[in-house]
């Protein structure tokens, strides 16, 4: 999805972007003002999302909390109020209240970036632009993201050529499960570690965010990824739930 078509799709965007965040904050409270939550959700995203990494040190929990914080400020713009702080500092609040909710609900303890649990620290990366605008059609068409759930941590990788050429695949890169969560939908699909994602109902994915667009578009029903589990090629029939 282009992402300039959908965060500047408005002839009001050059006025919006010379708009301080306050006035925007208004306009979504008092009249649902799309253009105005679009160009705040412009500004603040990227230093949403490096909170996010930071306090959560994982990407695919920040992009959740960071999400759910966007929503939150399209829902409670009402509740923001000038005389006790700036509009930056009331939407970090909100994202840092996303991450340590995420982090309980998920039982991962996590302080400041830094894993408890001694797994790999997560540098901050930008949201992907089309993730960013993906995001926001969810929120402003259904009022949430709603994403289904397999209950897996993964990172993107490059196809090694050779498994490429064997198994005769045109992914350039696929997904890499680092973390399985117990009695989740994929441990119970005996998914492991270490497996290698290549596509979910025949749709090809390339990075953790493919991952996220495939299942937030999928009913709830069972689902087949395709993996690669060493030399073997495997179909895994899961059955996702509704993220937490």
């Amino acid at each position: 999805m282009p992402t300039q078509g959908l965060l500047h799709s408005s002839s009001r965007a050059s006025t919006m972007d010379a708009t301080d965040d306050a006035a925007l904050l208004k306009a979504v409270a008092q009249r649902r003002d799309q253009d105005a939550f679009l160009t705040l959700v412009s500004r603040y995203e990227q230093g949403a999302f490096s909170m996010a990494c930071n306090l959560l040190a994982n990407k695919d929990d920040a992009v959740d909390a960071v999400q759910e914080a966007m929503l939150d400020v399209w829902l409670s713009a009402s509740s923001f109020q000038a005389e006790r702080g700036k509009p930056g500092a009331w939407i970090s609040r909100i994202v840092a209240n996303r991450c340590i909710n995420l982090a309980k609900k998920r039982n991962r303890i996590r302080r400041l970036g830094r894993n408890v649990e001694k797994r790999e620290t997560l540098e901050p990366a930008p949201l992907p632009a089309e993730t960013a605008a993906w995001v926001v059609s969810q929120l402003l068409t259904q009022g949430r993201v709603r994403r289904w759930y397999l209950g897996i941590t993964g990172r993107q990788r490059p196809m090694d050529r050779w498994v490429a050429q064997l198994y005769e695949l045109t992914n350039t890169h696929l997904v890499e499960v680092m973390f399985v969560e117990p009695k989740g939908p994929a441990a119970r699909a005996g998914m492991a570690e270490g497996d290698l994602i290549l596509a979910v109902n025949d749709r090809t994915v390339a990075s953790v965010d493919d991952l996220h667009r495939v299942l937030a578009e999928w009913p709830p029903k069972p689902a087949t990824l395709k993996i690669l589990r060493g030399l073997d090629r495997l179909a895994m029939r899961v059955i996702p739930t509704e993220a937490p």
